[in-house]
Formats: C-alpha cells, structure tokens, sequence
C-alpha cells in the first residue's frame, strides 16, 4: 500500500459528504460529526492552510487544553510569560480583552466567581502608603507618570482615574520607598518585570526619568516617609453582612500584610490588642 492510498483510507475514515455536499468530519474524542470548517475545528498550522484542520472538534480541544493547564500549572506559567514579552503577542491579546470586555465576559466572571474575587483582594499587595507621603511623591515627579509623563489631570480626562502607585520592584517594598506614580498603562504593561529592562524598550523611555526613578527609590524618599508601627491597621467589609470592621495585620520586613491577629467593630476596640501584639514583640 502507498503512503497516498493509506491516507485516503484515514481520509475517508474520518469524512463524508452530507446532503448539502459540504465535507464532514468526524471528532476523534466526542465522535460528533461536524463540517469541516474554521467554526467547528481548529486548523493545524494557520500559516499552512493546506495541512488541514485538527482532528478534535473545537469544544474537545478546549476541554483537552483546559485540563492539560489544570495539571501542568508551572509550564503553563512559563508559557504566558514568554508569550506576554513578545510585542505580537500583546496585541492579540489586547484586542481579545477588548472584545471580551465588549461582550461583559469580565463582569459577568466576577458574578459567577465571588470566592475568585475576594481570594485575588487578599493575595492582592495593598500599599501602606499615607496621604501626606503620597503628594510628597507626586510633588517630586511633578504630578505626572514617571514613565511615560502624563499628567494627573490627563489621566483623570483619559482614565478617570488617578495616579497609580506603581511597585518599582515588584518584589521590593511595600511603601513609599519603592513607589512612583504610574499611569494605568504604564503600570498594566511594566507587571513583574525588571523596572528598569521593562523602561528602556518603550518608546517613550528617557534616560533622565530613569536617574529620577532611580534617585527616589534611593534617596528621594527619605525626604518624606514616615515613621509607622509594627503592624497595620485595616478597615474592612464583611463578606457575609457588608458591614465595616476593622483588622489588627501582622506585617512582615517589607510592610507586607501577614496575618490577621484580631478584628473589632470599632478601631478604638483594638488598643489593647495593640499592646498585647507589641509585648509580644518585644519579648
């Protein structure tokens, strides 16, 4: 048998012809058949047509790549981040934001997902930055992106919204010390990486800012940062009534939010909590 007649045979394993002489084929995993084309089956190689398309329909690929993400979280973690530093690739996944957002894909997620929302809140690094240093911040940078140099004023026009306090090291401190004003962008797009690799492939990258950039997380910010406790105080919402309380944090050396050590309804009510905390401290 030659390799063109074993192929015809695989060929016409898995098609057929319906009654609107369109080719059909049949999915290797749920055996639905259904027409060959872009809404039913993936291609195997869009830069080549002529190889065909995927022997899975598209609801058994999806079901097949969403399992194969579950079990192999790590490489899929190394995937995106290799993805997510090709310019391209940013794009496409801009536009498909995009469209998502359009089509109330994210609104609809956190209604369907409110345990996803409230374990992101948690996991999520909340500044322990005063008002007073903050302006201080602003004042150093003249109210504008330290990246790209939109102003606040731009920004609330553009946005609504204001300045971000971007983590210079995403690592770094939790503070002032290791925060500058970022647009939404600026911040979006920097993520993780390396403050400083990240700055120099934009566009609008400036030498000078850098040095700014620099000096402040360095120098700069000891001209405003203030003294703080060992512990941070936090008014929250309670998931099951949505009333306010607040909680007593235990932090860690870069003014990371810990544990939880007690929670009251009104602030005053945490004093001698407080004090029992930092007895034991100093102990």
């Amino acid at each position: 048998m030659t390799r063109s007649e074993y192929q015809q045979i695989q060929w016409n394993k898995y098609h057929r012809i319906n009654e609107n002489n369109n080719i059909e084929r049949q999915c290797t995993l749920c055996e639905d058949w259904l027409e060959e084309n872009v809404d039913n089956f993936y291609m195997l190689n869009k830069s080549y047509p002529e190889k065909g398309y995927m022997g899975r329909c598209k609801k058994c690929a999806g079901k097949s790549a969403r399992e194969w993400n579950i079990t192999h979280v790590d490489k899929c973690r190394e995937s995106y981040k290799k993805n997510h530093k090709n310019p391209d690739r940013k794009a496409i996944e801009k536009e498909r934001n995009l469209l998502r957002k359009e089509k109330g894909y994210f609104s609809d997620y956190q209604k369907k997902h409110p345990d996803k929302m409230i374990e992101y809140t948690k996991n999520h690094r909340h500044h322990d930055i005063t008002e007073t240093e903050w302006q201080g911040c602003l004042e150093v940078f003249d109210c504008k992106c330290a990246y790209c140099g939109i102003s606040e004023k731009e920004h609330k026009e553009k946005f609504g919204e204001r300045l971000h306090k971007d983590h210079v090291d995403h690592e770094g401190y939790n503070d002032v010390r290791n925060a500058v004003p970022g647009c939404k962008q600026c911040n979006s797009y920097k993520w993780q990486h390396d403050m400083e690799e990240w700055y120099r492939k934009q566009k609008f990258f400036s030498e000078e800012k850098l040095q700014m950039i620099k000096w402040w997380i360095t120098e700069g910010y000891k001209n405003c940062i203030e003294t703080k406790p060992p512990y941070i105080i936090k008014k929250e919402k309670n998931k099951n009534n949505n009333k306010f309380h607040w909680n007593l944090w235990s932090i860690d050396d870069k003014r990371n939010m810990i544990n939880i050590i007690s929670t009251r309804n009104r602030k005053k009510d945490l004093d001698d909590d407080i004090k029992k905390y930092l007895k034991e401290l100093d102990e």
